[in-house]
């Protein structure tokens, strides 16, 4: 894959992908002593690897990055993509590396 994955971005596709979420997605019921905020990126350029984890520790918090394998270090419309050391760096520090897959298919397919 050389190019960085753009979206259907078509009324037919967005739809079809929603409902792909309403279809599957199941409840989980928790019941957490304290309330929560989960902080994602989601196919994240290096700023969020960088600047991202700097805001997140100046807050006490840590982040889920999930990263698709084959924009490692391509530029797109959010600029330079991640690096193989940003995600060992995350890791080190505390933060937790999610699986986006390796193509960035399209799920709802």
């Amino acid at each position: 894959m050389n190019s960085v994955y753009q979206p259907d971005r078509s009324l037919p596709a967005k739809i079809k992908r929603r409902l792909t979420q309403w279809r599957t997605a199941a409840p989980v019921d928790i019941s957490p002593d304290q309330p929560l905020i989960t902080m994602t990126f989601d196919d994240f350029p290096r700023t969020a690897a960088r600047r991202g984890a700097e805001l997140m520790d100046q807050v006490g918090g840590k982040a889920t990055y999930y990263a698709c394998t084959s924009l490692v270090e391509k530029s797109g419309v959010m600029g330079r993509m991640f690096a193989p050391d940003d995600l060992q760096t995350l890791h080190d520090e505390g933060h937790e590396i999610g699986a986006h897959t390796h193509t960035h298919l399209d799920c709802a397919q």
